[in-house]
């Protein structure tokens, strides 16, 4: 299998990206990665095997967020996320 990258931007209603949310990614095998936002609330998960069934939460302390899973054989979109107070 190849690998692949999944990125995405973490923002608030308004469009702002939000700093320092924590990215959780679980693959089929129920093994996690994770990674906190940058500046504007973008992320990447880099050497992510393609071809998997995959869940991404976030969390934020003022925000909450609605979990996405999907499948990935290839080069994704992105993966964005609206936190809502």
């Amino acid at each position: 299998m190849s690998n692949i990258s999944i990125s995405g931007r973490i923002i608030a209603s308004a469009g702002r990206g939000i700093t320092n949310a924590f990215v959780t990614l679980i693959d089929q095998n129920n093994v996690e990665r994770h990674i906190t936002t940058g500046r504007n609330g973008y992320f990447q998960f880099d050497n992510v095997t393609a071809g998997q069934d995959y869940t991404i939460s976030v969390t934020q302390r003022r925000f909450m967020f609605t979990s996405q899973s999907f499948s990935r054989s290839g080069p994704p979109s992105d993966v964005n996320f609206i936190g809502a107070r």
